[in-house]
């Protein structure tokens, strides 16, 4: 019984890992964004990202107090592991994430980082397939 449950529980654990493998253009598409930078505010962004990481300019964000900016580029990676780093940049300049992960299902990404003036943010985005912009 010991062998066939340490079995069954192997196999579920590496279908479990086998699941979460990222590939980099997983970050590919279209994502809505979430920074947090605690007592200061947040602010909310539109990404479109290639296929290859890059983050391209033109789209926007706004702030907790309704100040609005424009995406000015950047690049984040995924890993293997699905650990998800980089940057992408705006008028006020660049949020760092450095410490995130992509979920199974590859539509949120939650992490942390730091903000244009190295403070700690957290982190997180929803995959938006038909969306481009804040509204």
């Amino acid at each position: 019984m010991k062998r066939a449950l340490t079995s069954i529980l192997g196999g579920a654990l590496a279908a479990g890992a086998a699941a979460a493998d990222c590939v980099p253009s997983d970050i590919n598409g279209s994502w809505k964004t979430y920074q947090s930078f605690g007592t200061l505010g947040y602010q909310h962004c539109g990404l479109l990202i290639r296929d290859n990481g890059n983050v391209l300019a033109g789209t926007s964000c706004r702030d907790s107090s309704g100040v609005g900016s424009q995406i000015t580029g950047g690049r984040l990676t995924v890993a293997q592991t699905c650990r998800v780093s980089g940057s992408a940049s705006n008028s006020f300049g660049p949020f760092v994430i450095d410490h995130a992960f992509m979920s199974p299902d590859k539509n949120t990404i939650t992490g942390v980082g730091k903000d244009a003036s190295g403070l700690p943010i957290s982190f997180q985005a929803v995959r938006r397939p038909d969306w481009v912009g804040p509204r």
